[in-house]
C-alpha cells in the first residue's frame, strides 16, 4: 500500500513538473519490457518514482541541497553528451558502449553518495544483473537508518545499474524507440544548466 502511495506520488511530481523526464522513463520502460518483460518494466518504473519521491523527500526536508545535487548533474550531463555523441556519429561500437556503461556506472555511484551518504557499488559493466555491495558507508548520510540507506542504495543499484549493463546498452541502441531516448536527453543538455 505505501510503496503504490510513494509510486504514486512520484509519478504526479514528474508530470506537474518534468514531462521529458517522464517520457524518457516511459520509453525506457518500452525497452525494457521488449528486452526482458513487462515484470520487469513495471519494477523499474516503480524503483526510480521511489528513488525520486525519496530524493524529493530529503530536499523537501533540507537533508540534501541543490548544490549537493551538482554532481549528480555533472555526471548525468556527461551520460548525456557520451550517448547523443555516439549515436549522432554512429558510432555505437563496443567500445563506445562499454565507456557509456562506464559513465551511467558513476552517475549511479554519484546518486547512492548524495542519498545515502557514500557510494557502494560493485561493477555493473559487464552483467546484466549488477551485485551489490554489503559494506556498510562511514560518510554521514541525509537518510537516519542504516537499513534505510542499505534499502535505498540496493535500489539504486538495481535501478541504474540495469540500465547500465552493455548488453542492455547495446539492445536498446538498436531498439525502435531509442531515438525517443536521444531526442529526451539533448533536450536536457540544451535546457539545462552547465
Amino acid at each position: 500500500m505505501m510503496d503504490q502511495l510513494t509510486t504514486n506520488l512520484a509519478n504526479n511530481i514528474f508530470k506537474k513538473y518534468n514531462s521529458k523526464t517522464m517520457n524518457l522513463i516511459n520509453v525506457l520502460c518500452q525497452i525494457i519490457e521488449d528486452y526482458e518483460s513487462k515484470e520487469r518494466s513495471e519494477q523499474f518504473f516503480n524503483d526510480v518514482m521511489k528513488i525520486t519521491f525519496d530524493a524529493v523527500l530529503l530536499y523537501t526536508q533540507n537533508r540534501i541541497s541543490k548544490e549537493d545535487l551538482n554532481p549528480i548533474r555533472y555526471v548525468f550531463r556527461y551520460v548525456c553528451s557520451s550517448l547523443t555523441n555516439a549515436f549522432r556519429y554512429g558510432n555505437m561500437d563496443n567500445n563506445s558502449i562499454s565507456r557509456i556503461s562506464d559513465h551511467i556506472s558513476q552517475f549511479c555511484k554519484e546518486v547512492q553518495s548524495v542519498l545515502c551518504g557514500g557510494s557502494q557499488i560493485a561493477n555493473t559493466t559487464s552483467t546484466s544483473s549488477p551485485t551489490h555491495s554489503n559494506s556498510q558507508s562511514s560518510c554521514s548520510s541525509p537518510i537516519p537508518s542504516q537499513s534505510s540507506q542499505n534499502a535505498l542504495r540496493t535500489k539504486i543499484s538495481d535501478t541504474v545499474g540495469y540500465v547500465s549493463s552493455c548488453e542492455f546498452i547495446s539492445f536498446a541502441s538498436k531498439h525502435p524507440h531509442f531515438k525517443e531516448v536521444i531526442f529526451s536527453l539533448v533536450y536536457y543538455l540544451e535546457n539545462s544548466k552547465a
